[in-house]
This record gives C-alpha cells, structure tokens and sequence, in this order.
C-alpha cells in the first residue's frame, strides 16, 4: 500500500513541475558595439514587464559582452541597457519569444 501511495504522489508532482517549468523562460542578452561588433563589458541590463514592474534583479554583462537572466515570467517584456559612453538601448520582446537570445547593438554618443 506505501509503495502505491509513493506512486501516486509522483504521479500527481511530475506533470506540476512540468507546468512550473513551462511558465518560466531564460533570456540571453549579447551586447555589443562598432563594426566589426565588439563586447560591451559591464553595461546594465534590466528587465521590466510591459505594465512597468521590474521581472529580474539588473545584471551587469561580462566580458564577452553576455547576461544571463533565469526563469522569467512569461510576460511581454522591455529590456533596457545602459553602458557608460554608449545610447541607451531599449527592446520589446513578445511572450513567445523569450527563447531567442537578443542581441543588443549599442550606439556610440559621439556619433
């Protein structure tokens, strides 16, 4: 009776964990600027739902010019990258897209 009462117990936790895990997605952010593209280290990437509420703690990219931002909402997103001596950069990013990395081409001032 134990052994059947184990079973059931993962029966009924596996297909939540699966619905858990469906409603959240990654976002890999690479930014980067000039021709031929370079990384930008350290420049602030923030992450705010389309109703302005912040999704994600700001992360700063690394030297390879990535951020990396776990388990996100589901949500229409807007990412905003800021980068001493670049333009501002700002995306939008639909529900289903979340997936695709974004890439970040950040404008020098002085242009």
């Amino acid at each position: 009776m134990r052994a059947s009462s184990v079973l059931l117990s993962l029966a009924l936790l596996v297909p939540a964990l699966c619905a858990t895990t469906s409603m959240a997605a990654d976002l890999r952010v690479h930014v980067l600027s000039g021709d031929p593209p370079m990384p930008i280290l350290n420049a602030e990437v923030s992450v705010r739902g389309s109703d302005g509420r912040e999704l994600a703690d700001a992360k700063r990219s690394d030297r390879n010019g990535d951020v990396l931002f776990l388990d996100l909402p589901r949500v229409d997103m807007v990412i905003v990258i800021i980068a001493k001596s670049y333009k501002t950069f700002k995306a939008s990013r639909s529900v289903d897209q979340p997936q695709d990395p974004l890439t970040a081409l950040l404008e020098r001032l002085d242009q």
